[in-house]
């Protein structure tokens, strides 16, 4: 038995101590970050390479510990969180033009001055609806003690060892308050209609005169949200519960057939996160919104907003132009080479693509690309020019030339205009390559490989470009080409 404890006991003892490290090095794990001056105390007595090797170990603690946040709540939120139906859905496209309908928001509007989202409630506005919401209330709970202690005074005049029972109370309770509501009902706030009334709206006006009607009797004298406010504060839960309440009573009476909705789609889960995805989105155009009608107070101000206006609306046109133009490009090369070609994957990098620059009287020019090789160049104005002949429409054959026609190239070249990482060396131009950084070079890994072989390319370009007659006058009297 002795011998037998003797051996025990190594044994317990390697546990306890195996426990007491583990313990140890969780209390560590537990521990904040120290500060600087902490840090630098904690090195002392260390050699370089063990202070270095320290906060290696240090840093790639705190990156895996961060990771592991990041997991956790990922994973927390796709478990707790359902799927959101996406803005190009109809259930979305439905309740987002509703929600603009009720608060008179115009998509597009040529004036700067035209204010798209209407403003926040003013305090007394928010004031004067939490009153009204607490005033009633409190009546409604001074109807249900006034019930209560004349159904007790009652009920123990009969019986003095009366007890009620909570069902009995509740029900008393909900008769009181229903008796309050019928006898004394909510009255409508004086109300300012905001209603859109642009044409191509697809409500009517009937639907949306009665979501005021449940508006102004809930209080509210306006339709808008409280965009400086979260989406749960009273204000903002209760108008999207309104909003959505109506709306679906407009769905069900059929004044929503013009969307199309999936009924799968159509839940209250999903209308609440689409109406509430929406509000979330529009917080930050109402920040520049107050933004730009604080710089309209001023004169500089208001031109500062026109030329802001105008440089957007060029950016926009200029990224339209040149997403259709590497689209039509794709779609050509696509056809008459294949999708999965060299040329085709050429093509396909829109950083290929030379954009447009309008000039003062509204006439386009292409920017040069100073990195694309002659032969590129040379494919691409083949491009342009046999688009419109793969067609046979009338309509489709104008549209192609209208794509195409983008004027001469500018003087100013686009000298900030790189290739695509991993594009062919050989269709960039080598005056580019001797020019460019090494660095820049070597960030750009172009592949020494020629996928494409641009001369084969060019030569049956060529062939396709050339009219019958051409095509026979090259061909032998076997139907071969001539030697």
């Amino acid at each position: 038995m002795a011998g037998s404890g003797t051996q025990e006991e190594p044994q317990n003892t390697s546990d306890e101590r195996n426990k007491r490290r583990k313990r140890n090095d969780d209390e560590t794990n537990d521990k904040p970050d120290l500060t600087d001056e902490e840090e630098s105390d904690a090195d002392e007595g260390l050699s370089f390479e063990e202070k270095v090797a320290r906060r290696k170990k240090k840093e790639a603690l705190r990156k895996k510990q961060k990771a592991k946040r990041v997991q956790t709540a990922m994973v927390s939120n796709l478990a707790a969180g359902s799927t959101i139906p996406s803005a190009a859905t109809s259930l979305s496209r439905a309740l987002h033009e509703w929600i603009r309908f009720m608060m008179g928001i115009v998509r597009k509007s040529k004036s700067i001055k035209d204010s798209d989202l209407p403003p926040s409630p003013s305090n007394e506005e928010r004031k004067q609806w939490m009153d009204r919401k607490e005033e009633r209330e409190a009546t409604i709970t001074k109807a249900i003690n006034r019930a209560l202690r004349r159904y007790n005074a009652k009920q123990l005049k009969k019986n003095p060892d009366f007890k009620a029972n909570p069902t009995q109370l509740l029900t008393v309770e909900k008769d009181a308050a229903a008796e309050e509501m019928l006898s004394n009902p909510m009255k409508a706030v004086k109300f300012t209609s905001t209603l859109s009334f642009v044409s191509r709206v697809k409500y009517t006006h009937l639907w949306g005169k009665k979501c005021e009607g449940a508006l102004a009797l809930a209080g509210f004298p306006r339709c808008t949200f409280d965009w400086e406010a979260g989406y749960d504060t009273p204000w903002n839960s209760t108008m999207s519960s309104i909003l959505i309440q109506q709306w679906m009573k407009c769905y069900k009476g059929n004044g929503v057939r013009g969307f199309g909705i999936s009924a799968s789609d159509n839940t209250p889960e999903n209308q609440d996160e689409v109406v509430r995805r929406w509000f979330l989105n529009q917080r930050g155009n109402y920040r520049e919104q107050l933004r730009v009608q604080e710089l309209l107070q001023t004169p500089a101000g208001e031109l500062q907003v026109q030329t802001n206006k105008a440089d957007a609306k060029i950016k926009a046109s200029k990224k339209r132009a040149h997403s259709k133009i590497h689209a039509a490009r794709l779609a050509f090369v696509e056809e008459v080479f294949d999708s999965k070609s060299p040329e085709a994957e050429i093509i396909s990098y829109i950083e290929v693509h030379s954009e447009d620059e309008v000039k003062d009287n509204g006439t386009r020019e292409r920017t040069r690309k100073p990195w694309r090789s002659a032969q590129l160049d040379a494919f691409i104005e083949m491009i342009d020019k046999c688009m419109d002949k793969i067609e046979v429409i009338p309509k489709k054959i104008k549209a192609a030339k209208h794509t195409v026609d983008r004027g001469a190239y500018s003087p100013n070249v686009d000298t900030d205009s790189r290739p695509p990482k991993g594009f062919q060396r050989s269709l960039v131009s080598p005056t580019w390559l001797n020019e460019a950084n090494r660095l820049t070079v070597l960030r750009l890994e172009l592949c020494t490989t020629d996928k494409c072989r641009m001369e084969r390319t060019l030569q049956q370009m060529m062939r396709m470009m050339q009219s019958e007659a051409e095509s026979s006058s090259a061909a032998g009297p076997s139907g071969t080409a001539a030697s």
